[in-house]
């Protein structure tokens, strides 16, 4: 079932961090990942994903590879998930 699915997915391996959104008025979830070997010191391309709880560790695997292969520089993903369920 779709919510199951959804639901399931909505913890990721990366920071996960809930910030209050006064425009919405509501809490929202954010996914956080950031590149290997991240130096705060750096600055790296930001990518920011809706219906960010699904396909969250194939997204990290293609950045991943395509900054390994020097095509991408690493970047720091953040993944909003949509709260069609509540």
């Amino acid at each position: 079932m779709l919510f199951n699915r959804y639901v399931e997915d909505y913890t990721s391996d990366f920071t996960d961090l809930t910030i209050y959104s006064s425009v919405l008025d509501e809490d929202r979830k954010l996914f956080i990942r950031l590149p290997n070997n991240y130096d705060e010191k750096k600055r790296y391309p930001l990518i920011i994903k809706s219906d960010g709880n699904f396909n969250l560790s194939r997204w990290d695997e293609v950045i991943s590879e395509l900054s390994q292969q020097g095509n991408v520089n690493d970047s720091i993903l953040i993944a909003i998930p949509n709260l069609f369920f509540e």
